[in-house]
């Protein structure tokens, strides 16, 4: 197969948007469109505005609970990711095993193309003098290294180390935003990043059903935390103990409660480098789809109305939404593209709670039955609605803000023997 590659969308395109589990590379456009019929994705058309002006989210409201303020839920959410990447870094010495973070780079921030040794996660690197290998190297796609996944090995630290500056710096500007997981292995680094890189390759066999369809060549978007463990749990039971087989895994999902992944197989860390891209055939790639619909939909949101619109919104909390919205629409059965984009703008817009709403909900369904579509229903709504809306809001995110960072607030604290990631390091069979 000849090996044709652009370089990946990246930084504010694939990585934002994460719009597949893998990246097609050049001169496939029309598996791209095959691509976006799998993940029901039709063409879409500009709706009219339908917002009625955003929130202030931190006035004052006479509640118990305090004010949604963006700062101030990143750092509850970053002063939690620390103390868990501190809890697996000593666990992975205590085992005999280097602790690494895998970080996706063009999430944290926008990044020049042609300045990518200025990017957020080298700067990192350079600051704080760690050790670290962009695992695009020595690829075809090295001219994105910059902006593609970073190996970096994170140094030996007590418990009372938990206030390093580079701890801190790592939880708020990738873990904050979804761009982090943790790596455990024994491994030399260079032979650790060799064993990763050589997953990075994939193939998808030409379609029987198209006529003259030849093989494409992609990068498996794996090292992306927010699709990178579910789309491993459905790549065959041989296959996924090969990936496992040189390290041990660790992240947190879309509500940052810690999971992970391990070999199953007696642990005897040891690299499996593929020496041939891993074949993506029909079944595959229907089941890793559906994995990256809730992010692609909220890109959708952003490159429609615009990512200034919502910067008050944590991007943690957006993708909440997002994942919670998708469940909604699917619940009401709102199938088109458009009630989709329509519904998520209004819950960033106004509050997240609207499919929620009595009497909302019954009047999709209706208009559903009568062909029409949600932005229908809403613009059918008075103005006395609107601003009761606007009237709850303030409430209605506090609600969710809290509700979102109880679970990692209890967690801080957490002896590391009693930490979710301990299990990943003991000896009881591990489930990948």
């Amino acid at each position: 197969m000849e090996r044709r590659r652009h370089p990946p969308r990246h930084a504010g395109h694939m990585d934002r948007a994460c719009r597949d589990a893998w990246d097609a590379r050049a001169g496939q456009e029309a598996r791209a469109d095959s691509a976006d019929r799998v993940l029901g994705v039709p063409g879409t058309r500009r709706p009219s505005g339908l917002a009625r002006g955003a929130p202030r989210l931190t006035r004052p409201t006479p509640m118990e609970i305090p004010a949604y303020e963006r700062e101030a839920f990143e750092d509850e959410i970053s002063q939690t990711i620390a103390q868990d990447i501190g809890t697996f870094v000593r666990l992975s010495r205590q085992s005999g095993q280097r602790g690494h973070a895998l970080v996706n780079a063009g999430q944290c921030g926008v990044v020049d193309e042609n300045r990518q040794e200025d990017g957020w996660i080298a700067r990192l690197v350079a600051r704080y003098q760690l050790d670290a290998t962009p695992l695009f190297l020595h690829t075809p796609e090295a001219a994105a290294a910059g902006v593609g996944p970073w190996l970096v090995e994170l140094p030996s630290m007590a418990e009372a180390a938990d206030a390093s500056p580079w701890l801190h710096d790592l939880a708020r500007g990738a873990g904050a935003v979804h761009a982090l997981s943790l790596v455990a292995s024994p491994l030399r680094p260079v032979t650790l990043a060799a064993h990763l890189r050589s997953w990075l390759d994939a193939v998808i066999p030409p379609d029987p059903a198209l006529d003259d369809d030849e093989a494409v060549g992609a990068v498996l978007r794996w090292f992306d935390p927010r699709i990178g463990f579910d789309m491993v749990i459905r790549w065959p039971d041989d296959v996924r103990q090969d990936f496992l087989s040189a390290f041990t895994w660790a992240g947190w999902n879309a509500e940052f409660h810690p999971h992970g992944l391990r070999c199953s197989k007696p642990f005897a860390p040891r690299s499996a480098a593929r020496t041939a891209p891993l074949r993506l055939d029909k079944d595959l790639l229907l089941a890793m789809a559906p994995l990256n619909r809730a992010d692609a939909l909220l890109a959708h949101v952003h490159d429609r109305f615009g990512s200034p619109v919502f910067q008050h919104i944590a991007p943690a909390l957006q993708r909440w939404i997002a994942l919670d919205q998708l469940q909604a629409v699917q619940r009401l059965g709102l199938n088109d593209f458009e009630n989709w984009i329509t519904l998520l703008h209004q819950s960033l817009s106004l509050h997240p709670e609207l499919p929620q709403l009595p009497g909302l909900a019954k009047n999709w369904v209706d208009t559903r039955a009568a062909g029409r579509t949600l932005a229908h229903v809403l613009e059918a709504q008075p103005a006395e609605w609107w601003q009761q809306q606007q009237n709850a809001a303030p409430r209605t995110w506090a609600q969710w803000a809290s509700r979102f960072l109880a679970p990692l607030q209890a967690r801080r604290g957490t002896p590391d023997a009693a930490h979710a990631f301990s299990a990943l390091f003991s000896d009881a069979p591990a489930v990948a």
